[in-house]
C-alpha cells in the first residue's frame, strides 16, 4: 500500500520491495483519501469548527523529489542549495492554514501509473503488468467510491500525461466510473492548470485529480539539472494561485481541500544513481511528503 500519512522512522531499504511476491509487505497503512475528505472525521468532544469539507481537490507534482518539494532543511545532492528555497509561495501562503505531513512514503513501484494507482485505492498494483490496459486498479478508487456513497457527484481526471490512461476506472465489478477525463501536451504544465480553472469556472466538479507531469518529463530528458529545477519552481505559482482561484470561488471558498503531493520521487544523485531516473526502492524515489490545505 501507498503509505501516505504513515507517522515514524521511514521503512528499512528493501531492493526487493518491487519485485513479486514482496510488494509493501506489512505496510499497509493508508486507506482511501474520499471519506477523510468528504465526510470529516472530528471526534464528538472536539470544538466547533468549519463544517467539513464536501469538495476535493488533488493536485499530483509527477516526480518530483522531497528535496526540491516539501523538505525542511538539508540541501539538494545536486547543487548544494538549501531545500527551503524551493516551493516558496506553497511554504508561505499554504503552510501556514494547511497541515504538512512528513513521514509519507510510497512503498510499491515509484512509476507513474502504479503509484496513482495506490493513490486512488490505497492498494499496490502486482507487478508484471506490461501494458497500459493491464494496469487497471484490480480495486475501485476513490473516484468509484464517491460515486457510490454520493449518487450524482463529479469527478475530473486532468493532466498532462499518458501514464494515466489506465485509471478511468478499475476492473472492479459493480462500481461506475464518474471520471470526466481532459488531456493535455505534456510540455504544459501551465496549460493543465489554465484549463482546470475553466472547466471548474464553468460547471463545479465535487472531486478533482491534476497531475503535473513536466517537471517529470524534463528530468528524464535532459542531465542538466537546472531544466527539472526549472520545471518544479514554476509548479509553486501555477499551484499557489489555483488555491487563491479556489477561495475566489463561491463554490470552493471553504468547503474544499486541496492535497499536494508527489506519486513518487526521484533517484538522488549522490548515492543511488542519476536524478533523471526512478523507479527503485531508494529514499529519493519513496519519500512524497504530502501537503494539504
Amino acid at each position: 500500500n501507498h503509505v501516505f500519512g504513515r507517522t515514524g522512522p521511514e521503512p528499512p531499504h528493501d531492493p526487493s520491495i518491487a519485485s513479486p511476491g514482496r510488494i509493501g509487505a506489512g505496510w499497509a497503512i493508508f486507506r482511501p483519501m474520499w471519506p477523510l475528505f468528504l465526510i470529516g472525521c472530528t471526534p464528538d468532544n472536539a470544538p466547533k469548527g468549519p463544517a467539513p469539507a464536501t469538495k476535493a481537490v488533488i493536485v499530483v507534482m509527477d516526480g518530483v523529489r522531497l528535496t526540491e518539494s516539501f523538505a525542511s532543511g538539508g540541501t539538494v545532492p545536486e547543487t548544494g542549495e538549501d531545500t527551503a528555497s524551493y516551493l516558496p509561495r506553497i511554504r508561505s501562503e499554504l503552510f501556514p492554514h494547511g497541515t504538512l505531513v512528513n513521514h509519507a512514503f510510497s512503498v510499491g513501484i515509484t512509476t507513474t501509473t502504479p503509484a496513482h494507482c495506490s493513490l486512488f485505492t490505497s492498494n499496490l498494483l502486482p507487478v508484471g503488468r506490461p501494458t497500459i490496459d493491464d494496469q487497471k486498479p484490480e480495486l475501485p478508487g476513490i473516484f468509484e467510491a464517491l460515486a457510490e456513497a454520493w449518487p450524482g457527484a463529479t469527478g475530473l481526471l486532468l493532466g498532462n500525461t499518458n501514464h494515466l490512461d489506465a485509471l478511468d476506472h478499475s476492473i472492479y465489478p459493480g462500481f461506475s466510473s464518474i471520471i470526466e477525463r481532459i488531456d493535455l501536451d505534456p510540455e504544459e504544465d501551465r496549460k493543465v492548470m489554465e484549463a482546470a480553472r475553466v472547466r471548474l469556472a464553468t460547471d463545479p466538479v465535487d472531486l478533482v485529480l491534476l497531475n503535473l507531469h513536466h517537471a517529470d518529463n524534463v528530468a528524464h530528458a535532459s542531465s542538466d539539472f537546472t531544466k527539472y529545477a526549472d520545471a518544479v519552481r514554476a509548479q509553486d505559482a501555477l499551484i499557489a494561485d489555483f488555491w487563491t482561484f479556489l477561495q475566489a470561488s463561491e463554490y470552493y471558498r471553504d468547503q474544499t481541500v486541496m492535497v499536494v503531493v508527489a506519486d513518487h520521487g526521484r533517484h538522488n544523485t549522490d548515492t543511488t544513481g542519476s536524478f533523471q531516473e526512478h523507479g527503485d526502492a531508494c529514499s529519493g524515489c519513496r519519500q512524497v511528503r504530502r501537503s494539504t490545505n
